[in-house]
């Protein structure tokens, strides 16, 4: 979208009387526009003006719990967004441990900018790998403070990208693999690593799962009765 598509800006507000200005566009605005809308607001011709282009829009809906309408009307976008689902009517987010950012949503316009890390050391006398600590966190400096803070607990670090999670087929393969590293016993995890695997699991799933019905939250809601019961 450049300067030939949008003409006359100023005309048109003066015409109805309007002072800011707000683009959609299924593409996104050129550096030309970008350019002369600056000059607008700098020379006190517009008070203020906003773009939305294909992606901000379409990252729109699900901020607002829309990605049903996102499904119903853009498909095609809805099924390349992959957008967040709250699954049990709730949303979980995914904060970093260093500085809060929610890791889940950046991951939807900011790919690969956030990973998990395992802070992890060798029993020496059974030759086990114990997973100590597992951690959120933004790549770059907060990463960086996180592999220090391992490092003076003697631990060692891996890490995993947190986007590659939200490919379908790699979260069932993460998920299966981390099942099988239990059951194995040729890793291990404490208590408090793995509850944040299952919270981590449970926060990506909101990615990478199909949105939930009410019918699918209430034949939830038999089974974990009936396992109470026993059954």
């Amino acid at each position: 979208m450049g300067n030939a598509d949008e003409v006359n800006i100023v005309d048109r507000l003066e015409q109805y009387k309007a002072h800011g200005f707000i683009g959609f566009y299924s593409t996104t605005a050129s550096a030309a526009l970008m350019t002369k809308l600056k000059e607008f607001r700098d020379n006190g011709k517009v008070e203020a003006f906003e773009i939305y282009d294909g992606s901000r829009i379409e990252n729109g809906f699900h901020d607002v719990g829309l990605s049903g309408v996102l499904l119903q009307h853009l498909p095609q976008s809805h099924t390349t967004l992959r957008p967040i689902h709250p699954l049990l009517g709730t949303y979980q987010p995914l904060p970093c441990d260093v500085c809060g950012k929610d890791l889940l949503k950046s991951s939807l316009t900011e790919q690969y900018s956030g990973m998990i890390t395992f802070g992890s050391q060798t029993e020496e006398d059974h030759d086990e790998r114990v997973v100590e600590r597992v951690s959120f966190v933004c790549k770059g400096e907060c990463g960086d403070k996180m592999e220090r803070k391992n490092f003076r607990l003697g631990l060692t670090e891996g890490w995993d990208d947190i986007t590659d999670y939200c490919n379908p087929l790699i979260f069932i393969r993460r998920v299966t693999g981390y099942i099988n590293e239990l059951r194995s016993g040729s890793t291990k995890y404490s208590q408090a690593a793995h509850d944040r695997m299952i919270d981590f699991y449970m926060a990506m799933s909101q990615r990478t799962l199909r949105q939930t019905s009410a019918e699918d939250r209430q034949k939830l809601l038999d089974v974990m009765e009936l396992d109470a019961m026993g059954f």
